[in-house]
Parts: structure tokens; sequence; C-alpha cells
């Protein structure tokens, strides 16, 4: 069983997917559009809703 890995981005999240390769089996990404480099303090509702989603 591969452990899962929760790979959160913004404006960078191509290059998360891109250092994220080849490193997990099981990669759950989320976009998280518009947002910058401080996701928690741009998107905290969502970067919960994901956690928990993620976790659940």
């Amino acid at each position: 069983m591969a452990m899962p890995v929760l790979a959160l981005g913004g404006i960078y999240y191509r290059m998360v997917l891109a250092q994220m390769e080849g490193r997990a089996l099981d990669i759950r990404d989320v976009e998280l559009e518009g947002a910058g480099h401080y996701l928690a303090e741009e998107r905290p509702d969502e970067i919960v809703r994901e956690l928990v989603k993620f976790f659940a």
C-alpha cells in the first residue's frame, strides 16, 4: 500500500506537481487558483476543507 501525499499549490501549482513526480505512488493534488505563495494565509477555508477531505 502506498502512502498518500497531498500536494497543494497556487501560482506554483505546476512546479509542485513536477517536484512530486516519481516521489510517491498516490499523489492527490489540488490547485488553489489565484493563490500566491502563502496558501494558509490566503485560503485558510479551502486548506481546511482539503485537509479534512484528505484525512477523512
